[in-house]
């Protein structure tokens, strides 16, 4: 890898607007995990000030962050990323959803399993909605929102542990997938099955074929999800292989489909293992949380950039310690022999 030296400053604003970006995403996901952040007595407090409702709000998660309201600088980054994203959510919206009318709560055959219902309380955040990434230099936007009464959506609970949920987070980042599937269509990972339910939907949807590698998850959508389903069900068909060989070997579908992975972080190496696939056999792929993904593997490409200049060579590349740095490994390995001299050929590299 080889970069102009008269980029440094460019280079330095895009690291700066990086490092907001991680910045703010941490600060949302942490508040995510508790409950009591805002809450209805502490926003009547608020709001005896003289604020919205929404400004409440945004001013309860900056005590929450501990931002000083004096600090302008932080105030106005708070601002712009946090307080234009924030939304109170109607319940109808997602309640009169076809699948979340029709699949319920129930007792599963498997015992390391639970389909349950978990909730947010009145006002805890959560993560609404895809990211929006602006242009050069790549601000990322997270939207944030909060309901006004207890909410509850359908999880599948693994030992414990949330493995899959259809919440308003995955109905809102599912939607512009679904709106664009037509004829027979490939979707790789089942899930609890509600992309492949809700795109069955469609008179433009012929047939839906599901991989899946985990035969308890399929066991799970056979024996408790599916049979509740309405007469689109007949569309769908589950395959139990690996996503990846099953694709390698099939490229006849009309509209193809990604879900293998939780969030961005874990299923960063699994995308760009795809990105290589969809481009040697030239399948127009799509994939869950594409914005995210990209964001982090813009992020993984900077971070290259930053070691770099920093003098780091084939050695230190060599070992990878979690999903992120085994992306990154394989982002040096891809580009190391690329030369950046201009403006222009940095902003297509980081596109």
């Amino acid at each position: 890898m080889e970069i102009s030296k008269s980029l440094k400053k460019e280079i330095d604003k895009l690291l700066n607007v990086k490092q907001i970006n991680i910045n703010i995403a941490d600060m949302l996901l942490t508040s995510y995990e508790y409950e009591d952040i805002v809450t209805e007595k502490k926003l009547k407090e608020k709001k005896s000030l003289g604020l919205s409702e929404k400004e409440a709000y945004f001013s309860l998660l900056l005590d929450f962050f501990q931002i000083d309201e004096e600090d302008e600088e932080s105030i106005d980054i708070a601002n712009k990323y946090i307080f234009n994203n924030l939304k109170e959510c109607d319940e109808k919206e997602y309640l009169d959803n076809p699948y979340v009318k029709l699949v319920k709560a129930k007792e599963l055959k498997n015992k390391n399993y639970k389909l349950t219902n978990i909730h947010y309380l009145p006002y805890q955040g959560f993560a609404l909605d895809e990211i929006d990434v602006t242009d050069y230099p790549y601000e990322e936007y997270y939207k944030v929102g909060y309901f006004k009464n207890k909410f509850s959506y359908l999880s599948l609970i693994k030992d414990d542990n949330i493995w899959m949920s259809v919440n308003p987070n995955e109905i809102n980042t599912m939607k512009p997938f679904i709106k664009d599937a037509k004829g027979n269509v490939l979707v790789l990972g089942l899930g609890m099955g509600y992309i492949a339910y809700m795109m069955s939907l469609k008179e433009e949807v012929k047939s839906i074929t599901v991989v899946e590698l985990d035969e308890n998850i399929i066991s799970i959508f056979k024996e408790n999800i599916l049979p509740v389903l309405g007469p689109t069900k007949a569309k769908i068909k589950i395959v139990h292989d690996d996503a990846i060989r099953y694709l390698e070997n099939n490229h006849k579908f009309d509209y193809y489909f990604a879900d293998l992975w939780h969030n961005p972080e874990d299923g960063l190496p699994i995308y760009l293992n795809l990105e290589n696939i969809s481009q040697k056999f030239k399948i127009p792929m799509n994939y869950w949380l594409n914005a995210s993904l990209k964001a982090m593997k813009r992020r993984c490409l900077l971070t290259l950039i930053e070691e770099y200049f920093m003098g780091y060579s084939d050695k230190d590349y060599r070992f990878a310690k979690n999903p992120m740095d085994q992306a990154i490994n394989y982002l040096y390995k891809i580009n190391k022999d690329i030369k950046i001299n201009t403006l222009e050929e940095l902003k297509k590299f980081l596109a």
